[in-house]
């Protein structure tokens, strides 16, 4: 709620800052096709015959990430197949920068959003992006 009031804030301050805002989600790919096992339901009544397949011989698993910023695409970008927050704190310190590649005044004011997942919220991200906060002098929110 306070985070819809807060967007519904700015946007009436500003009507393109929703362009300001970088949006990014990372999915893993695997053999079995199950992206999001958390958002992947099979409801009985709508389909009786619903399977899910669990288990292939040679498994492999491909992390992607993605963003988007105003009209402009970022990446797809390939991650290790294991996120921890370490990590997330390297990419977002070494990689990110140098794929966002938009004009210098919109990365003067621009927010980023990442979901709830356990790796976006590790000592090492939440000092990478207060860091990153105080250089830039844009607004962090954890």
């Amino acid at each position: 709620m306070v985070f819809s009031e807060t967007l519904v804030q700015h946007c009436l301050q500003d009507p393109q800052f929703l362009a300001a805002i970088l949006f990014t989600d990372e999915t893993c790919f695997t053999r079995e096709g199950v992206f999001n096992t958390r958002n992947s339901h099979v409801w009985a009544d709508a389909n009786p015959h619903g399977t899910i397949v669990h288990r292939h011989q040679q498994r492999f698993a491909v992390n992607i990430w993605a963003g988007i910023v105003g009209d402009q695409l970022i990446g797809p970008y390939l991650l290790p197949p294991r996120l921890t927050a370490p990590v997330w704190a390297l990419f977002l310190r070494e990689t990110l920068p140098a794929l966002v590649d938009v004009q210098l005044n919109v990365c003067a004011g621009m927010w980023f959003q990442h979901d709830g997942a356990p790796a976006h919220f590790g000592a090492a991200v939440c000092q990478c992006l207060d860091d990153a906060s105080r250089i830039g002098g844009s607004e962090s929110v954890h």
